[in-house]
């Protein structure tokens, strides 16, 4: 066999793969960690949206009679220093930090994707511009930078979606970017322009679907990095304003507790972690979920 006929033959076993790969829902169904994933990110949002049903308590109005109270039949994680019980507070928190860390990931996330596509693209002086504000954001470090930003704008969760926009877009920029550097290379893209196909038809049909997957993998590990951050804000005054349910700020009015009271900051920080693990998962599932075919 010469090396064009070995060449086609792999050629002709690349596509037959890819037309007998499963659909994405059945390969979806049979990935265990997108599935543990998904559910227990869909339990912790039906927690925090049914928590007027699900809990009897307020999460803010407080109760002077049952100050700081072990976990029990009537409140099993126990109640904080305003007689709250601390279940019903973790649960309302929930449908406030799933909002922070999908809410916060957005904008950083349609930015960066535009501005590192159009930079790898087009290059030139477009690619400069872009790269030197790029190394300007990078230049400080992230955390001191998104707590100036939030010093300056004021404390508060809508100000921390505006430094988060302006500062964590460089991430998605540099992965989309040296996806498509490498990507722009490839004989599917130059047969598209090749044919006529617009710059914008390249990127958007050709391009995007091939090389978008790592970063909506990083993606899920951001949402539970914005949800740390906002409970580092609320720790430092910065975030969730008391006596709202967040958290963060959960932790934070339980740390002077932990000796006497610990479930007041350990519970909240354990439904962190949960949400963060299922996000993880998500992550991890949807890097198999997305690979294109033959990758």
């Amino acid at each position: 066999m010469t090396t064009v006929e070995a060449q086609a033959s792999a050629s002709s076993l690349a596509v037959a793969s890819a037309r007998t790969r499963p659909p994405w829902w059945h390969r979806a169904l049979r990935s265990r960690n997108l599935m543990i994933g998904i559910v227990i990110i869909l339990l912790m949002l039906a927690i925090g949206l049914l928590a007027p049903v699900l809990s009897p308590y307020s999460p803010q109005k407080p109760d002077y009679s049952v100050i700081i109270q072990a976990p029990s039949l009537s409140h099993p994680f126990g109640t904080d220093a305003f007689g709250r019980d601390v279940l019903t507070r973790v649960m309302y928190g929930a449908r406030i930090d799933l909002r922070v860390g999908i809410t916060a990931v957005l904008s950083p996330f349609i930015i960066g994707t535009i501005l590192g596509a159009l930079a790898a693209y087009f290059g030139g002086v477009v690619e400069t511009i872009i790269m030197r504000i790029l190394d300007i954001v990078q230049a400080f470090p992230f955390i001191v930078l998104i707590i100036a930003v939030v010093a300056i704008l004021g404390p508060g969760l809508n100000n921390m979606y505006i430094a988060v926009a302006l500062t964590a877009w460089v991430v998605y920029a540099r992965l989309i970017r040296s996806e498509i550097l490498v990507q722009k290379e490839q004989e599917y893209v130059i047969a598209a322009q090749a044919m006529g196909a617009s710059n914008w038809r390249v990127m958007l049909r050709h391009l995007m679907p091939n090389t978008i997957t790592s970063s909506i993998v990083y993606s899920m590990a951001d949402i539970a990095l914005y949800i740390l951050l906002a409970a580092s804000l609320s720790f430092l005054g910065l975030g969730a304003k008391p006596p709202t349910p967040e958290w963060g700020a959960l932790i934070t009015e339980g740390q002077a507790y932990m000796t006497t009271a610990w479930w007041m900051s350990t519970l909240p920080g354990v439904a962190i972690v949960i949400t963060g693990i299922g996000l993880s998962l998500i992550g991890d599932g949807l890097s198999d979920l997305l690979r294109p075919a033959g990758r």
